[in-house]
């Protein structure tokens, strides 16, 4: 028996050749043909259990390790030019239902291992430094390109430096068509990427700051940025192209088709047109945003575009004109601190104190242990020298933090290595909240997102991560080219509409329909984007299907919510703050 085993063991090799039948006159047991059998059945089933083991091994490693391809034959795509750790993210967003036209993705990076898990999404290991490897990305026939850099700055170079040379490559030598959406960590270097052919620019310094100065007086603006540039929730920007809209709109104007949108649970927020006589005759006295028209269309269709958000002349629409949307699928006087306290200084804190000048009218206050006072005297802005991280009784009472409503703790960029500005953020929270001020609004600004969920602990109010921001911008803009100009008009330039945040008139818009007070402030010239109310019975029954962001407020006040664009149909209540898109904070008065 021992003898018919064995044997049987070394004919199921030959056997599954087709040698079987030599085998039979070999045994010298009933059970040999049987055992041949099982034997055969066992190196069959050992075969295929060693054939998916190595399977799965080659898979892993090439996710792993990195599946490169060596050229991809795609047309209209998007490649994202180099990587950090927000290329996840924006892979995630384009790949998102937001997005309603998906397109191929390629990444063109110089990872030794493949550093994202998208099987669908192509990766081509290589610089895109070099034009061969662009060429393998087929940068020649993508639609978009996105440029990432690198926020630790190596003293041997400068990734700003990296994005210029890339630009150019594309724009130059490659494709003149492609939109260019580039992320840079220095304003400064704005103006070389404009001349390198960047079309969006998204600049972490200035994106970070000018949340940061919105929002410390106008609480809950970043989460309207968030809602309609990432959320997979709520409401959304959209651009169509007026002809791909359900109804026909050419030659009606702005407020008629605003509306008309409004019937349907939609904002409309800003247009893009030719930049010609007509606009510039009709809009003379709105803020218009120009920019050129790629230089590789064809020539009878080279026209310059202009951008504007909430005309207040009126326009009508004509053929080719783009509507962005707020969509979710498919004003009294302003409530103000008596001051506000900037606690740190970067770069950045220029622009802040100026945007806050501008909206806020208020007295300002710098507490930092800057050496030199950072700006000139100025009467609604003093200085004082101090350690935030300390906070003695003196200086306390000095800058008014015991008193202040909002607090704006600013870091710096780059990161020093024998210290992490995010610690010092966390810290000067802690004590502003736990010890100083627990009722006061403070607005953070991070380095790294990955230390957010620190800071909401320790009590901030808005946490402003500028590479998580940058990042959203950088995937929408290379979808909806323009986005970019809408939140740089509204946010951070001083010309044209701007966000504001009121509490609603009573009783002119008072248990009035959202979307009926929204066409009223039409007329008005004004857009109505939000609602911020208390979060009761009557809020979640009427707005059950919409996203309703939680609203950080002090301990002890009503649990506020947040709404943009309701889809229910909400009536405005005593004691609601709306969020309005206007060209002066004075237009808002609504009586």
């Amino acid at each position: 028996m021992e003898n018919d085993f064995k044997d049987a063991f070394l004919l199921t090799a030959p056997a599954a050749f087709g040698e079987i039948e030599t085998g039979f006159g070999k045994m010298n047991h009933i059970w040999g043909p049987f055992i041949i059998i099982f034997c055969l059945l066992l190196n069959v089933l050992l075969f295929g259990v060693i054939l998916a083991y190595a399977n799965d091994y080659v898979r892993n490693l090439s996710l792993q390790e990195g599946r490169i391809e060596k050229k991809v034959d795609y047309k209209g795509h998007i490649v994202i030019c180099g990587w950090n750790y927000q290329g996840n993210d924006i892979i995630k967003t384009l790949q998102s239902k937001d997005i309603s036209n998906k397109k191929e993705i390629v990444v063109l990076a110089e990872n030794e291992k493949r550093p994202f898990k998208q099987e669908d999404v192509a990766y081509i290991k290589g610089s895109p430094l070099e034009p061969k490897y662009l060429k393998r990305a087929g940068i020649e026939k993508a639609d978009s390109a996105i440029i990432l850099t690198d926020f630790h700055i190596e003293k041997k170079s400068h990734p700003d430096d990296k994005t210029f040379v890339i630009s150019t490559l594309i724009r130059k030598d490659k494709n003149e068509k492609a939109y260019i959406s580039v992320q840079l960590v220095s304003s400064k270097n704005e103006e070389q990427l404009k001349i390198a052919g960047a079309n969006t620019i998204v600049c972490l310094d200035k994106l970070g700051g000018s949340i940061l100065a919105f929002s410390a007086e106008y609480h809950g603006i970043l989460k309207i940025v968030k809602e309609i540039l990432f959320s997979s929730k709520g409401s959304n920007i959209i651009k169509l192209k007026i002809d791909k809209l359900n109804k026909p709109y050419l030659r009606k104007t702005f407020s008629d088709v605003g509306k008309d949108l409004l019937n349907e649970k939609n904002i409309l927020l800003a247009f893009e047109t030719e930049d010609d006589d007509y606009v510039r005759d009709v809009c003379k006295k709105d803020y218009i945003q120009g920019y050129p028209t790629l230089s590789g269309e064809k020539k009878e269709e080279k026209r310059d575009k202009v951008l504007i958000i909430n005309p207040q002349g009126d326009y009508k629409f004509r053929e080719n004109d783009h509507l962005f949307i707020i969509s979710e699928e498919k004003v009294t006087k302003k409530e103000s601190s008596e001051h506000i306290v900037i606690c740190g200084w970067n770069d950045q804190g220029y622009d802040i104190v100026e945007t806050l000048r501008d909206i806020h009218k208020k007295k300002i206050t710098i507490f930092s242990d800057y050496e030199f006072k950072p700006i000139e005297k100025q009467k609604d802005v003093s200085y004082l020298i101090g350690s935030p991280l300390e906070m003695k009784q003196e200086d306390v009472e000095k800058a008014g933090l015991d008193k202040a409503e909002s607090v704006i703790i600013l870091t710096d960029i780059p990161i020093d290595e024998s210290t992490n500005p995010d610690d010092k953020a966390f810290i000067i929270t802690t004590l502003i909240k736990e010890k100083i001020n627990k009722n006061c609004h403070v607005s953070v600004q991070l380095l790294s997102s990955k230390n957010e969920k620190r800071l909401q602990i320790a009590g901030a109010d808005t946490i402003v991560c500028p590479d998580v921001l940058s990042g959203w911008i950088l995937a929408f803009s290379a979808e909806y080219h323009g986005t970019l100009r809408i939140i740089k008009e509204l946010l951070y330039s001083f010309e044209g509409s701007e966000i504001y945040k009121t509490k609603q008139q009573i009783p002119d818009y008072y248990l009035e329909n959202f979307h009926d007070a929204s066409k009223k402030l039409l007329d008005k010239k004004m857009i109505l984007i939000a609602v911020e109310t208390k979060h009761d019975t009557y809020v979640k029954e009427v707005c059950k299907e919409d996203y309703r962001q939680p609203f950080t407020r002090n301990t002890g006040e009503e649990e506020k919510v947040l709404i943009v664009n309701p889809q229910g149909d909400y009536k405005l209540r005593k004691g609601d703050c709306l969020f309005i898109i206007a060209e002066k904070e004075e237009t808002t008065k609504l009586q």
